[in-house]
């Protein structure tokens, strides 16, 4: 209801201004068929206002137009609002932190970065949100001031997965479950969905190993330009003594445990679970036993 809005409105167009001067509110109206939301009475601050106007259509699909209104001209080199459409900052925005975290699960070459500077007359400089690439990213938004004193805020960028997944494994938090016998290293990091140049395999005294049988025991990483951000223990149902596939000397380790003469660490407890009862006990002994003498398959998949 006050000032001009500049562009002229046009659908298309998502971000517009509106320049005032000692206004202490305005009035956003907004017409369409579809549903809208944002629109109101609202009080003005010195600097820039940013609001939101959102319509939404009869599929779900949103449309958010953003009115920035300038009230009178301040010297500042803060933002007023920051925003990377379709995806969350950490922490939210506030003007005074300059630095935030994004994660983006999906590959993205371009990011839309919305800054608005606290003043109109401030230059925004944002750099880095081009050519993403997998892994870690740097995008920064300068600003500058009329007296040319600049802030620069920082997002700092991670797309890809950070946690290992699988399509044909059960992952837990700690743990591979469905890792089969005699399976090769490499065999192990293919049947992730992660790309395998982000995956390696270390044995039990957190060594890299890239050839030869997985074990129990055995640590698979997600590892990322340097950073570490996910570990999974391998396990080898009745593979007890970690060479990889299961035999008499399993069924000697594990009757060593029953007998309460040897304990077992953690990942020999899951790997001696067969039946998955979160326990390890004589029945589990019996199905290790059958299996080795091809009368049960402790790799089946159900209904195998």
């Amino acid at each position: 209801d006050k000032g001009t809005l500049s562009p002229v409105f046009n659908k298309d167009t998502k971000l517009y201004t509106v320049n005032l001067t000692d206004e202490t509110d305005i009035t956003i109206s907004a017409t369409g068929k579809n549903k809208i939301t944002g629109t109101g009475t609202f009080n003005l601050k010195d600097g820039a206002n940013v609001f939101e106007i959102t319509t939404t259509d009869s599929n779900n699909k949103e449309n958010t137009y953003r009115v920035v209104v300038n009230k009178g001209d301040i010297v500042s080199s803060y933002l007023a609002y920051l925003k990377v459409p379709g995806y969350t900052l950490d922490p939210e925005f506030n003007k005074e932190t300059l630095e935030y975290n994004m994660k983006l699960d999906n590959p993205v070459s371009n990011l839309e970065v919305i800054a608005i500077p606290e003043s109109k007359s401030s230059k925004v400089d944002i750099k880095g949100n081009n050519n993403l690439v997998t892994g870690n990213n740097k995008i920064t938004i300068a600003v500058t001031d009329s007296n040319n004193e600049t802030k620069t805020y920082t997002l700092n960028v991670f797309v890809g997965q950070t946690k290992i997944t699988s399509n044909i494994h059960t992952i837990t938090d700690k743990y591979i479950t469905t890792i089969k016998e005699n399976s090769d290293i490499n065999t192990v990091i293919s049947e992730m969905t992660n790309p395998k140049e982000y995956l390696k395999i270390y044995d039990l005294d957190d060594k890299e190993v890239t050839s030869g049988t997985a074990k129990t025991g055995y640590k698979i990483k997600l590892i990322i330009n340097g950073t570490e951000y996910d570990s999974k223990i391998l396990i080898i149902k009745g593979d007890i003594n970690s060479d990889g596939e299961v035999t008499v000397a399993d069924i000697i380790k594990f009757r060593l445990y029953i007998l309460e003469t040897t304990e077992f660490n953690e990942y020999e407890l899951v790997s001696s679970d067969v039946n998955n009862d979160d326990n390890s006990e004589v029945s589990d002994l019996i199905l290790i036993r059958k299996h080795i003498l091809g009368n049960y398959n402790l790799f089946a998949k159900e209904g195998e």
